[in-house]
């Protein structure tokens, strides 16, 4: 799940694999077309108990990529057991407690980054995608179980840890690495049966990094606002003026 480590991940697995690996952060960035996809999984998800998902779809998104890491995909394990039965599994862990409040000091603070408003949406629909916050959001709280109040600390934690053991017990010994970020490349490799590369271990996405990413980010919101309040103000100004100029001209 996010804030385990999965951008450090994301980035050893194209080191070791060559190729490029799914992350929320390319939904946002690269694939905005795949955010009403992610939706329509995770809302028929939410009111079909099979939890049967599209193999199609899910091949049809992950074309392009050899692995995934992160949101919304991190919520699919048992799915994509079925789906890609070779795949193997990385579990990235952490305390709970410090997980969620990583979580509420980045991606899901108790204050949004994009208020339901319509300046919250329309900035997050420039910034992110329209309905990203929504899909992923959906996908947190599939992963966590429907009826966790994901608003509440203690009721995350618990459920983060009682993922982990679902997780542990679903996904056969084989095909599952219970990974921590401060390993390094050797059980990662090991499990993967690829050599160590001759390059650091890539450690990105801190805290910091984190909180620099969503101040850039509200930098980026508020200008592309002022933008499109200037750009209104702009038109208003010429619906008035120009009837005015044009009763002067006749």
């Amino acid at each position: 799940m996010g804030r385990t480590g999965t951008i450090s991940l994301k980035l050893a697995l194209e080191i070791l694999l060559g190729q490029p690996c799914y992350h929320s952060y390319e939904i946002s960035t690269k694939h905005r077309d795949h955010i009403s996809v992610w939706r329509e999984i995770f809302e028929k998800l939410k009111h079909d108990p099979s939890g049967q998902i599209s193999g199609d779809q899910i091949r049809h998104l992950f074309r392009d990529y050899r692995a995934s890491t992160d949101h919304p995909v991190c919520a699919l394990h048992r799915q994509l057991m079925d789906i890609y039965p070779q795949a193997k599994f990385i579990l990235t862990t952490r305390d709970s407690h410090s997980w969620i409040k990583s979580i509420r000091e980045t991606v899901m603070p108790h204050k949004p980054h994009f208020p339901p408003t319509f300046a919250g949406r329309l900035g997050e629909r420039l910034v992110l995608g329209a309905g990203f916050l929504y899909a992923n959001t959906l996908s947190f709280n599939y992963a966590l179980g429907w009826d966790v109040d994901i608003t509440d600390d203690d009721q995350c934690a618990q459920a983060f840890d009682r993922r982990i053991d679902e997780i542990t017990q679903t996904i056969p010994a084989e095909r599952l690495l219970i990974y921590r970020i401060s390993d390094g490349w050797e059980p990662l490799c090991r499990f993967l049966n690829l050599p160590i590369p001759n390059v650091p271990f890539p450690h990105a996405n801190s805290r910091d990094d984190m909180q620099l990413m969503f101040d850039t980010m509200r930098r980026r919101r508020n200008m592309m606002l002022l933008i499109v309040l200037f750009g209104l103000l702009a038109l208003i100004a010429l619906y008035i003026i120009l009837p005015v100029c044009l009763v002067k001209l006749t």
